[in-house]
């Protein structure tokens, strides 16, 4: 019995990475258990720093989109995320974004679909420029915006 309780400990026992790993859920190194062992290990720092996990706001709905073949090329993706909607007086709208502006990069980091742009939308990125490289009617543009911290 007390083998099996030091075996469950072990098995529930925060990791390196302040996260809790179940070999029900992830097999450990597995490309899921990373992710999720990143994420946590971010969520788990801030809440035990600050009480909260503070995430940054563009002010948009938007959606994944394909890129044109062409563009797909020149910028070795296949998607970025469509702006669908900019909420007024947001920092998108402050930032010139528009609806139907195609996200594809933040920061020179590529932005392929909504997981992409919400993993940098961290307490890091409040308050700061973040530079967006969108398409708007075929060109490529360049906009800087500054996120602002999502209440509630």
């Amino acid at each position: 019995m007390r083998r099996a309780r030091e075996a469950s400990r072990r098995l529930a026992a925060p990791s390196p990475a302040g996260t809790i790993w179940s070999p029900r859920r992830h097999a450990a190194g597995s490309p899921a258990y990373c992710a999720a062992a990143a994420r946590s290990g971010t969520i788990v720092a801030a809440l035990m720093s600050e009480g909260r996990f503070r995430r940054a706001y563009l002010g948009i709905a938007g959606g994944p989109r394909p890129l044109p073949p062409r563009l797909a090329r020149e910028l070795r993706q296949d998607s970025g995320v469509e702006v669908v909607e900019v909420v007024e007086g947001g920092p998108a709208a402050a930032g010139g974004l528009r609806s139907e502006d195609l996200i594809v990069a933040v920061d020179d980091t590529p932005i392929a679909g909504v997981d992409d742009l919400h993993k940098l939308m961290i307490s890091e990125a409040i308050g700061r420029t973040i530079r967006l490289s969108i398409l708007r009617e075929g060109r490529q543009v360049e906009l800087q915006l500054v996120p602002a911290e999502l209440e509630g």
